[in-house]
Parts: C-alpha cells; structure tokens; sequence
C-alpha cells in the first residue's frame, strides 16, 4: 500500500535522529570524518532535501564504522562494542529505508560490493562484549568519491529485461550512475557512463563465451568484431541479409556511441553539450545492443544441452582403424587429422561455433573419469575433436587430473604431441 510522502519524510527524520547523523556516536575518533560530510554532499548532489541528507548519512557513517573495522582487523581482531552496536543500528536503518521507499513508488538501492559486505560484517556482529572478526576477513574497499546509495523512481527510463544476468559490479553502477545523471540533468556524464556500461557488458560476456579475458585497449568495436565470431554473428555465417544489415547497424550503434562520448562526454574537452535528447537515444540505443546480445548469448546456451547429448552418442570406436573390432590386441588407433575427416563428425561439426565446443570440452573435462582403456581413448577422442579450442590451462588441468592415473597413458602421450 502506497503512503503519502509526508509521511515518508517525517520517517526519515526518525531514521536521522536515530543513528545521530553528525552526532558523536562514538568515542573512538576515526569512526568520523568531519571534514569529509562536504565530499559526501557533492556524491550525492542529484538528491535534494531529505534523500540526499539520508544518503549522505548512510554513506559518511558506514564509511567511517567499516574503516575503524578495517584497522581493527589488523590488531587484535575485536570490533568495539559501541562500534558494534552502531553498525548493526545502521544496517537496520539501511533496510528499512528500503522497504519504506518501496511505499512510495521509489527503489532504494545500495551498491552490490557494499551490499555483499552489509551482509557479511551482519553474520559476526554482537551487540554486547564486541565483535570478534573473522581470521579469513578481508580488508573492506572503501568508497568515498562515487555513490554507494541510490534513490531513483520506479519508473525508471531504463528497461532492461537481461538487467538480472549483469554480474560485474561496474557494469551496474554504470546503470546505476546512468540513472542518476538523467534525473540530475548531467547528460554529458550519462553519454560517458553509456560508453563505459557497453564496454564492460562486452568484456563480460566475452570472457563468458571465451574463458577468456579480452584484450582491454579501450576500443569497443574491436571488443565486439571478437565477440561476434565467438557468438557466431559473424558476416561470414550465413545470416539472412536483412540480419545481416541489423547487425551492421549495431556496430554503427557502437561508432556512433564512441564518437559521441569524445565530442559530448565529461571525459574530453567537449565539442559541444549533448542536451536530453542525445543523452536518452544514446542510453536506448545502447539498451537495444545490450538486449540484444544477452539474448544470443541464451540462444547459444540453449544449444549446448542439445549438442551434449548428440555429443555423447556419437561412435567413439571410430578412433580406431579397425573399427569393427576395435579391442584387438595392438589396434591402432587413427591419426587425428582422420578422426576430424570422418563423416559422422564432420556433420557434429558443422552444428557447433566456437562458444558450443568451449562449452563441451569443459563438460567432458568436469565429468569425465577414467577407470579404463576405453575410457581414456573415449575421452582422448573427444578431445581431438574439440581440440582447436583446447587451451594450455585446460591442458594443464588435464595433466593435473589424470597424472597418477595409469589407465591414461594413451591421453599423457595424445597432450604431449598437442603441446609440442
């Protein structure tokens, strides 16, 4: 049920009062920084009135009880008591903030990493005789130049149904930052943030679909003319041409998002200054791409399953030469370049691109086990035939998996040659 916005502010004051914003609320000296409330108020400059005091509250105080725990850590481990009970205060606060904006149509949001440790420092805190912190604890990232609370309308500008599958914490606060700056009127900074949110989106889900980290030069067309091939988007596929032509517009898409962000964005001299407009078709034309190449990349994901099982039919006794008796004694086994000849698996793979044989050959590494002859030449087959997207740390895993296994000779000799 919806309630009015008066009475909404009257429970922020209460909320304000308390956790004693700008009171002392600790006797220990670093868990406060007043010097840094102006720092905080300029992050937080898109809020006005009480959301802004709120948000400049949650993040001075957290800052400053999430340092002190830092230092502790690294003496003898035990959290104030006082201290304790101040943070416990302010993670209620924090959460009830969220649900009493919900009541008035609004999201309340805190970053992802500052979530993750809320939730973390709330599984050994106490309220009396302080907090002992964990042995395996790690020091905490502080953040103090950029926003680490978000209030923004339900009705966001920003769609986006994949929005879910985004997992790098910078991507989100791109969306986050994207957001923001629209309602604060900053459209330079929004066409700056759109360029960074495709540009992490692309090397997320190309280490995805490679296993691979990209290459980071800071240009996205060419983080996308990999990604393509990877996702089998290619000009070389046999796309429809009407495809064909939308693809092309996407990468116009990704020039276009470039150039403007060097003529428009806050990170060069401008050219000149975006007004709405350019700011909401950069952020919707960005929106489209990424939309569109999470979709592709469920589409690929949904063909693994299909391609493991068509996988694992195929005759693996066509490794051998003899293939009507292949458990002869001294049967040899094929060359690899004719096992790859062979019309069973020429046609196998024909279905799969590269993203679908990274994605088997890690299924038939996590699941193979070797208990037999037969077995290592099985999977020594499997292996030759995904073997162009075999790589020296799977070899590695591999070698380390089956090392003291003596029914794997064959494969030891097979990843020997392979990595010569």
């Amino acid at each position: 049920m919806l309630i009015s916005k008066n009475i909404i502010d009257e429970k922020i004051k209460e909320i304000l009062k308390e956790i004693d914003f700008r009171g002392n609320i600790s006797s220990i000296s670093n868990t406060k920084d007043e010097n840094k409330f102006g720092l905080y108020e300029q992050i937080y400059s898109g809020l006005k009135g009480l959301e802004k005091e709120l948000c400049v509250c949650f993040h001075s105080e957290l800052n400053g009880l999430l340092k002190f725990m830092n230092d502790k850590s690294k003496t003898n481990r035990n959290f104030n008591a006082n201290e304790s009970r101040e943070l416990i205060k302010i993670i209620q606060s924090i959460k009830d903030a969220e649900k009493l904006f919900s009541k008035i149509s609004k999201v309340f949001k805190v970053s992802d990493y500052y979530n993750q440790q809320i939730d973390y420092t709330s599984t050994f805190l106490a309220r009396s005789n302080g907090s002992e912190i964990p042995e395996d604890y790690q020091q905490i990232e502080i953040t103090d130049i950029e926003p680490v609370f978000f209030i923004k309308d339900n009705n966001s500008i920003i769609q986006l149904d994949n929005k879910h599958k985004i997992t790098r914490d910078f991507a989100l606060e791109q969306l986050n930052k994207i957001e923001l700056k629209l309602e604060a009127g900053d459209f330079d900074g929004v066409i700056t943030n759109v360029r960074s949110l495709v540009e992490d989106v692309l090397i997320e889900i190309y280490k995805e679909v490679s296993g691979l980290a990209i290459n980071r030069n800071g240009e996205i067309n060419q983080y996308w003319n990999q990604l393509k091939k990877e996702l089998n988007l290619d000009q070389k596929n046999q796309l429809n041409d009407s495809l064909k032509q939308i693809i092309t517009g996407l990468s116009s898409i990704l020039n276009g998002l470039s150039s403007l962000r060097n003529i428009a964005g806050d990170g060069h001299s401008r050219e000149f200054k975006p007004s709405g407009r350019h700011a909401k078709l950069a952020v919707n034309s960005a929106l489209t791409f990424i939309e569109f190449i999470y979709d592709v990349l469920e589409y690929q994901k949904s063909r693994v399953e299909v391609l493991k099982n068509e996988f694992e039919k195929l005759n693996f006794n066509l490794y051998y030469k003899d293939e009507k008796d292949p458990w002869k004694e001294n049967h040899e086994p094929k060359t690899n370049s004719e096992i790859l000849e062979l019309p069973e698996i020429k046609e196998f793979l024909k279905k799969c691109d590269n993203f679908l044989k990274r994605k088997l050959l890690k299924h038939a590494i996590d699941t193979t086990n070797i208990s037999s002859f037969a077995d290592c030449n099985t999977f020594t087959m499997k292996l030759i035939i995904l073997e162009n997207v075999l790589e020296k740390e799977q070899i590695k895993e591999i070698e380390k998996k089956f090392e003291s296994n003596n029914q794997a000779i064959g494969l030891q000799i097979f990843l020997k040659e392979f990595s010569i």
